[in-house]
């Protein structure tokens, strides 16, 4: 009778402590859906920085357009020496999502010690502005 006791107290232990798969599974799904909506905000957010670029060309500083709704928090630019670093911390998915949005920008990487890496991790050889935080992501322009 003991044993069966134990059985039974392992088991109803083993069923609350582990979290059942499907819910690993839904919160896998909404982090690539919000790592993707992200990354389509984000390009869409370039499209607009580029057009008012087109029409106000400016070389410097931070081009003042309206914001998109980013559903996994702030996107911000810069623009320094003609260039448009446009970066966002970084979040599980949200460089993949960012790839595939820009159909595998070859502009999209990461800053480490102000280097910026393509998103295979080679360096660009450019130096990120010091505003841009370490681990950023970024897609320059």
């Amino acid at each position: 009778m003991t044993h069966w006791m134990m059985v039974f107290m392992v088991g109803l232990l083993t069923l609350t402590l582990v979290p059942p798969r499907h819910t690993e599974m839904n919160a896998l799904s909404t982090q690539t859906t919000e790592a993707q909506a992200q990354a389509v905000a984000t390009v869409s957010y370039i499209n607009q920085i580029n057009d008012t670029l087109y029409t106000h060309p400016q070389n410097d500083g931070v081009v003042d357009i309206a914001k998109p709704v980013f559903p996994l928090g702030p996107v911000n630019n810069l623009r320094t020496q003609g260039k448009t670093w446009v970066y966002q911390p970084d979040y599980p998915g949200l460089m993949n999502a960012l790839i595939n949005a820009s159909l595998s920008s070859s502009l999209v990487g990461r800053v480490y010690n102000r280097q910026l890496f393509d998103h295979t991790g080679l360096s660009t050889g450019l130096m990120a502005p010091t505003s841009i935080p370490d681990g950023s992501i970024v897609y320059i322009n």
